[in-house]
């Protein structure tokens, strides 16, 4: 998945919003999970296969996760405070 990210958008803009390749995998690979059990996409892509369809969201911040109780947009980083 990740070297599909690296061949189609290029290494820097995977690492744009998220700081490491494991986070982007993890994110990804929840995100098209979730994408096959029915989620709507949340952007809109050129590909209908859902790993491609998430790699687009996460490379356009809009995926959203929490860690160590803090949300996280993945857009620019922030900590949006405990939930």
């Amino acid at each position: 998945m990740l070297v599909d990210a690296w061949r189609r958008y290029g290494m820097p803009r995977v690492f744009e919003n998220v700081d490491s390749k494991y986070k982007f995998i993890v994110l990804a690979s929840e995100r098209s999970r979730q994408l096959i059990d029915g989620a709507r996409p949340k952007v809109e892509s050129s590909s209908k296969k859902p790993t491609i369809i998430a790699i687009d969201e996460v490379l356009a911040g809009v995926i959203e996760y929490y860690y160590e109780d803090k949300k996280v947009t993945v857009a620019n980083g922030e900590e949006d405070g405990k939930e």
